[in-house]
């Protein structure tokens, strides 16, 4: 740092272009509180695991939150995601896997949010879901 530079620095906070470190650690501080009241869908999959503990499903709805949901969605707030979204997730994860397994993931993520939407964590989500069909007919016994 140079004086000609510190005097470029000071005149510019004095004319108002460039903020004073206290401001800046003002603003971080603040943006970090705001940060800590959003409810994303990480955050309500935690109280929505507490809540359900005593389900035999739970471990089988974790281990499908952990590997599909939480990547796409897990810093997002339910109000956020939009119907392209779960749109891409769906044909993602059709790709890969049957399609019960495709419903019970879309089923999960719409669980969850409800969940919050029911104990006024958050807001629902902007969309209707649309319901999987699944054809699960045998052709051979």
């Amino acid at each position: 740092m140079t004086p000609s530079r510190a005097s470029r620095f000071r005149a510019a906070r004095i004319d108002g272009k460039r903020k004073s470190r206290k401001e800046i650690r003002d603003e971080v501080k603040a943006a970090k509180q705001a940060e800590a009241g959003k409810m994303t869908i990480a955050r309500l999959w935690d109280k929505y695991e507490a809540h359900k503990s005593e389900l035999k499903s739970i471990n089988i709805e974790k281990g499908r939150c952990q590997k599909y949901l939480l990547p796409e969605f897990g810093n997002k707030e339910p109000h956020d995601i939009i119907k392209l979204d779960v749109d891409r997730l769906r044909i993602k994860l059709s790709k890969n896997l049957k399609p019960q397994s495709v419903k019970h993931v879309l089923g999960l993520l719409k669980r969850i949010v409800n969940f919050g939407v029911s104990m006024q964590l958050c807001e629902n989500l902007n969309f209707k879901t649309d319901p999987i069909k699944v054809d699960n007919l045998k052709t051979k016994i």
